[in-house]
């Protein structure tokens, strides 16, 4: 059984934002396998990829930010991101990116043969492999 809580800084949100936020929260925690909480946003874990939704003024800046990073990089030893779709709705920017499997610097270096210096720039060493084994970055908000 996976814990499907979350908690959204309310007085980050005029009467109106709150509704919308909270129903998008609602309607993508009842479909989620689980639900990981940040510091700026609530990942619903979908499956096959997460939607990442704004909890507070600084998650729509990260939002915002990851859905329009460019995605094009193919060099293992340059930082790649996770591959996102932004959704402006309502006027609230959410993400939706594909699932990546967390990886440790051990399980990189298994995996890889090296550790790539990018990794470490990363906040909290956030990477990991996707379905295809891409190592990616999969949290690269600027807040």
């Amino acid at each position: 059984m996976h814990d499907k809580e979350y908690y959204i800084d309310e007085a980050d949100f005029s009467p109106e934002g709150l509704e919308i936020v909270s129903r998008l929260h609602q309607r993508f925690s009842s479909r989620s396998r689980q639900v990981l909480c940040g510091r700026n946003r609530n990942v619903f874990n979908m499956g096959r990829y997460v939607v990442k939704i704004p909890k507070n003024l600084d998650g729509i800046a990260d939002n915002d930010w990851e859905g329009s990073v460019s995605n094009g990089n193919d060099d293992p030893h340059e930082i790649r991101y996770a591959r996102t779709r932004l959704a402006w709705v309502e006027e609230l920017p959410i993400v939706f990116m594909e699932w990546v499997e967390p990886a440790t610097s051990i399980e990189i270096i298994q995996r890889m043969g090296f550790e790539p210096d990018w990794v470490m720039s990363v906040d909290c060493g956030q990477v990991g492999f996707a379905r295809d084994g891409r190592l990616l970055a999969y949290d690269y908000g600027p807040r």
